[in-house]
């Protein structure tokens, strides 16, 4: 069984279990101890895999997990004529928070943020896509799908109190798949939507087309 090189842990186990029931043969012993023993790997196996693609703050995707994603759900959209889009968005001036509350409540922003981010997604994938900037990518979503998703998602943000005494409020930039994006150049686009929102007023989230 142990020479298979096709076999997962998972079945191993199953027919270690089958074939040396508990008894003090030695065999037994010996198939008891490999089988706690693999199951002690698959535990840190699933811990490695849940780390390196997830935020440790946040809890939701890293940047490496995201740049994935996109790129997966991109082929797909690509392969079905589906729409996909792309919502990027940042904290408005962030740096204030942490300078005049701290680190840590900052940190509570960050996690509060990712947690309304989760709750209002309807469909997709998000994550941190550094610092205080977030990105969720959106397949089955056209423009306008998006856009209302990140509107209210602003105003979730906007009336959260997020227990520091101060409003907090993000600028968001959203933008759609086309024929011949890359992850690099459609959330490129979205992101100067971002820049334009910001220079705008922020706490607006704003559409930029191809």
């Amino acid at each position: 069984l142990l020479s298979g090189t096709r076999e997962d842990f998972f079945e191993l186990r199953r027919k270690l279990a089958h074939n040396y029931p508990d008894g003090n043969h030695e065999v037994s012993v010996v198939a008891r101890a490999i089988s706690r023993l693999m199951e002690r790997v698959q535990e840190t196996i699933t811990l490695l895999e849940w780390t390196s693609r997830t935020d440790p703050l946040t809890r939701i995707s890293n940047r490496l997990h995201l740049d994935s994603v996109l790129e997966h759900e991109m082929d797909a959209c690509a392969k079905t004529g589906a729409p996909l889009s792309v919502l990027i968005f940042d904290l408005d001036r962030f740096k204030t928070v942490n300078d005049d509350f701290g680190h840590q409540a900052g940190d509570r922003v960050l996690r509060r943020t990712a947690e309304l981010l989760k709750s209002l997604l309807p469909v997709g994938f998000v994550g941190r896509w550094g610092g205080e900037e977030f990105l969720a990518v959106l397949p089955g979503a056209d423009e306008e799908e998006a856009l209302e998703f990140g509107e209210r998602l602003r105003e979730a943000v906007a009336t959260e109190p997020f227990s520091i005494g101060r409003r907090v409020t993000i600028s968001g930039g959203v933008a759609r798949m086309v024929t011949g994006d890359t992850p690099g150049s459609l959330v490129g686009r979205a992101d100067k939507g971002l820049y334009e929102a910001k220079a705008s007023g922020r706490n607006r989230v704003t559409l930029r087309k191809a």
